[in-house]
């Protein structure tokens, strides 16, 4: 009975899926009989789209959850094994830092196998590293296995978890997304109470904690039917609209076959989409997304810290900051992905691609005045409130980042520009943490921590609309730019 039901939803999917393709390949192909230039992708926006979005939800909930959790893990190993903090923290830095490090080996798998594949991947990695952490003897074991291995395979799985709900969906584009990342929260939550059981109970059974590992292992197994759902987008032709555009096709393949080169590193530049790098719009946009990035991965590190410094908070207390971040960013994730996709009520918000850069802006920008004024909050409540605050307007960080990319650089060259963005991202997410701790060091109070975090979120929101400005330049003119230096100049 249980087969049947399982079996008659997936035909249920399949059917649903068949349909779409189906109805998108006839009104194709009535739309036009001439031969298409090209192909793209075409976004379903619903349907089997939210089977995907429950995939890549899933997958945020093991592999974030896990990443979320690894203190409880980190504390039990130092308890038992006698290892630092500093020890346990290099095998944690290793597993953040290779989910975003991994990006453009992500997005070129991405590109050249698909979402899937290279998901399927990540799930094996990761659970091969959960295995193999069990026969640690030594510190360097479980370096390579759990910050390695599961490191990279995480990286894997969370660059195509979220390309294919941006690809899946145009019109709901940030209400996927929303729903998506809400995994995070979900999983950290989740897990932070299940591997602190599990371990309980090992130690009162006498058995080795190591064993949490594979235990674990099993949840990441668990991404490879979640990845199954991955499945590729369908395609629709691209046709010559005007001799006009003909002409331009024509005036792009002259200008990519004027100077043949078949060198490896135009292979490389080819494989990777390293041409974005010279792109100005890409440049600000990196530029404004690793200020962000800088703030919004070390506040939340440096909150119960400030509570404890200055407030001089308890352990429960200064949980209960962190409790307040974590469910207000949750809300905000939904909330934000909701108002993304809306058309607002005045004149110039009919275009929901610029109201999502204008929601981002000034969320952006609400996320970093607070912080700066942080040293004037001397009670408890008041900075349980700013806690709420800043968890929530913070949230659309985790959101618009790939919907407003995708956005401002289309589809064709989105897999390959987040994979990249992932790998700045890698490298301001252990630089700002230095610094604020630095700044710490210098000055015995968080309130210069919390001031350069804030001039962080404003600088990266103030830089955003200057994006819009430049994509409203004529967009062939920039990419022929973009060509012309790549296959004159660089290469």
């Amino acid at each position: 009975m249980h087969f049947s039901s399982t079996h008659s939803i997936r035909s249920i999917a399949d059917l649903s899926y068949s349909q779409q393709v189906t109805e998108l390949n006839s009104e194709s192909s009535s739309i036009d009989s001439r031969v298409p230039v090209g192909w793209k992708t075409q976004a379903l926006d619903g349907g089997y789209g939210w089977l995907v979005v429950l995939g890549s939800f899933t997958i945020h909930v093991f592999s974030d959850g896990f990443v979320y959790s690894f203190g409880v893990i980190g504390q039990a190993l130092v308890e038992t094994y006698g290892y630092s903090n500093a020890e346990v923290s290099a095998i944690f830095s290793l597993i953040s830092g290779l989910m975003y490090t991994v990006g453009p080996i992500a997005g070129v798998i991405c590109n050249k196998f698909g979402c899937r594949t290279t998901a399927i991947i990540g799930s094996v990695l990761a659970t091969v590293g959960c295995g193999l952490a069990y026969f640690s003897t030594r510190l360097v074991h479980l370096i390579l296995t759990v910050g390695v291995l599961v490191g990279t395979g995480f990286g894997l799985l969370y660059c195509p978890a979220i390309v294919i709900v941006t690809m899946y969906f145009e019109k709901k584009r940030s209400l996927a997304s929303g729903i998506t990342v809400c995994g995070s929260g979900v999983g950290a939550v989740l897990f932070s109470k299940v591997i602190g059981l599990l371990l309980t109970h090992l130690e009162k059974s006498n058995t080795n904690i190591l064993f949490i590992f594979p235990i674990y292992g099993v949840f990441t197994l668990l991404c490879i039917p979640c990845a199954l759902l991955f499945r590729p987008l369908p395609k629709v032709p691209i046709y010559d609209n005007s001799e006009e555009d003909a002409k331009t096709n024509e005036n792009a393949k002259t200008a990519t076959t004027q100077k043949p080169n078949s060198s490896c590193w135009r292979k490389i530049v080819d494989t990777m989409g390293l041409e974005v790098l010279i792109d100005p719009l890409y440049i600000l946009y990196t530029a404004s997304n690793v200020f962000v990035t800088m703030g919004f991965n070390a506040a939340p590190m440096f909150l119960p810290m400030n509570a404890r410094a200055v407030l001089k908070t308890n352990k429960d207390q200064e949980s209960n900051t962190l409790t307040a971040y974590g469910v207000a960013n949750t809300i905000g994730r939904i909330a934000f992905g909701i108002l993304g996709d809306r058309k607002l009520p005045f004149r110039w918000g009919k275009d929901t691609a610029r109201n999502r850069l204008w929601t981002f802006t000034l969320a952006m920008i609400l996320s970093g005045i607070p912080c700066c004024f942080l040293f004037a909050i001397d009670r408890l409540w008041v900075f349980l409130v700013f806690t709420s605050f800043f968890g929530f307007v913070s949230s659309s960080f985790a959101i618009f980042t790939s919907v407003v990319l995708a956005d401002l650089l289309g589809m064709k060259k989105f897999t390959s520009a987040l994979g990249l963005l992932f790998l700045f991202q890698s490298v301001v997410c252990i630089i700002g943490p230095l610094i604020g701790g630095k700044l710490y060091d210098i000055t015995h109070r968080y309130d210069w921590t919390f001031v350069f975090l804030g001039a962080c979120f404003i600088v990266g929101g103030v830089m955003l609309p200057f994006t819009q400005l430049i994509k409203n330049r004529e967009v062939a003119t920039r990419i022929e730019t973009v060509k012309y230096i790549f296959e004159q100049v660089i290469i």
